[in-house]
């Protein structure tokens, strides 16, 4: 005798789909409650404010050549880590203090983001303040700028100096090879080639340091300053709303499968 338990049916999608599409009335209707819900939510937390400042970066092909597109990303994805890097960060948050703004590293990393649209990046800063917002978004602008300027300087050293070791290394071959009958190199002696060569390769491992692996042929400029926004930013609006009609797409879904629209459709006829 065949057990009763094999005869119940179980979970059946067919039947699930049937019965969600049958009323989906009610799954809409929560997602639109859910959706309310979260406008609500959004209207009781204060307004943030969010400003914005824009880097325009370039790659000098003239100086670089044709380059693959990876290099090209690692170039560009350098000069974004400088814009992110601790030691902006600190002076950004030394400047703003010096404004009467106190920004500790948490709320600087919390409020501060980076958005890239092809050579455009966009610097943003978010505060309940709309002052304090454009402020704090001037002042790391302001100090990314300056910190590229003083790296794409040592950037070119490097450039530099790689170029002057790479003659000295084929100065210092001519020099120890078989004669030619002409002299090696402006430097007489191997000696005096292997002093200066040992020279500049220790500054090229400062100058790396100090540019820190930032390109020569980068080309940057702060195009666009922020200013103060006159609107609260809608970012939080969207989430709460989408977080709120998720929540309520699910509670419906929950609701169907409960056959709660059945016990209110028979409670209905009862009364």
């Amino acid at each position: 005798m065949a057990s009763n338990t094999s005869q119940q049916p179980g979970w059946v999608p067919y039947v699930w789909l049937e019965r969600s599409f049958r009323n989906w009335w009610l799954i809409v209707l929560m997602m639109i409650l859910g959706g309310l819900a979260g406008l609500a939510a959004d209207w009781l937390q204060p307004p943030i404010y969010e400003a914005k400042a824009r880097f325009l970066f370039h790659i000098n092909m003239i100086e670089t050549g044709s380059i693959p597109q990876q290099d090209e990303e690692i170039i560009l994805s350098t000069a974004n880590s400088l814009l992110t890097s601790s030691a902006v960060r600190d002076q950004v948050i030394t400047a703003a203090k010096a404004e009467n703004i106190s920004i500790t590293p948490e709320q600087f990393k919390q409020n501060a983001s980076i958005d890239r649209y092809n050579e455009v990046y966009e610097l943003r800063y978010r505060n309940s303040d709309p002052q304090v917002a454009a402020k704090v978004a001037n002042l790391w602008a302001k100090t990314a700028y300056a910190k590229l300027v003083e790296a794409s300087g040592h950037a070119r050293q490097v450039y530099v100096l790689r170029t002057h070791i790479d003659s000295l290394e084929k100065c210092l071959e001519r020099s120890m090879g078989p004669a030619t009958g002409q002299p090696a190199c402006s430097l007489q002696t191997v000696e005096q080639i292997q002093g200066d060569l040992s020279a500049s390769v220790a500054a090229l491992n400062t100058e790396w340091i100090a540019s820190g692996g930032v390109s020569h042929a980068l080309l940057f400029d702060l195009s666009d300053l922020a200013v103060v926004p006159s609107r609260p930013a809608a970012f939080a609006r969207n989430t709460f709303v989408l977080a709120g009609s998720l929540i309520g797409f699910f509670l419906g879904i929950l609701a169907v499968q409960s056959n709660v629209p059945e016990y209110l459709w028979r409670k209905a006829r009862l009364a």
